[in-house]
């Protein structure tokens, strides 16, 4: 997903932990040729029998997304959706729950 919202990568660096055949962690860190850097961290760290809850977060330039467990989408848009709306110090995200 980063890819299609970057382009293509100019470089990588990539390194692995492993505690155990089932937990490991590891981080991918890197530049797109539009010189955006890149960071990615994917990890079973948080329990050995993989009942794990999986995030995903893309920050850009004023703006980012956040996925939780496929079921949860944050998005702020750079530009406010709703311009006449002000909440003071808050930023309008759009959300989306499966419930």
């Amino acid at each position: 997903m980063a890819r299609f919202f970057c382009g293509e990568m100019r470089e990588v660096y990539a390194k692995l932990h492993c505690l155990n055949p089932n937990m490991f962690a590891y981080t991918i860190v890197g530049e797109f040729e539009s010189k955006v850097p890149f960071v990615m961290n994917l990890n079973s760290l948080e329990a050995g029998d993989w009942k794990i809850s999986e995030r995903f977060a893309l920050s850009g330039d004023g703006c980012w997304l956040e996925v939780e467990d496929m079921l949860r989408l944050n998005y702020r848009p750079r530009s406010l959706p709703l311009q006449e709306f002000k909440v003071g110090g808050r930023t309008q995200t759009i959300s989306w729950r499966n419930r």
